[in-house]
């Protein structure tokens, strides 16, 4: 469900910003590092709402663009 979706997509998003990624390639000993974020959109599955899945697509597609317009580095579910 969307509740479901919700929580595995910010376990997710907590996960990547916690990352310190090296910038530096494949030094053995790394000089620069930098963290990274991710917005995610998410939707549940409705057969009342989506008549297939590229519906479902579109959804989850419209709540991205929302976390990126709204900050970014968040999770926005879709509204059906």
């Amino acid at each position: 469900d969307t509740e479901e979706a919700f929580n595995i997509a910010e376990r997710v998003r907590m996960m990547i910003a916690d990352l310190v990624v090296s910038l530096d390639g494949l030094d053995e000993v790394p000089t620069e590092k930098t963290s990274v974020t991710v917005s995610i959109g998410v939707s549940a599955y409705n057969i009342k709402v989506h008549n297939d899945h590229a519906d479902l697509l579109a959804t989850a597609d419209r709540a991205l663009y929302r976390a990126k317009d709204q900050g970014r580095n968040q999770v926005c579910v879709g509204v059906n």
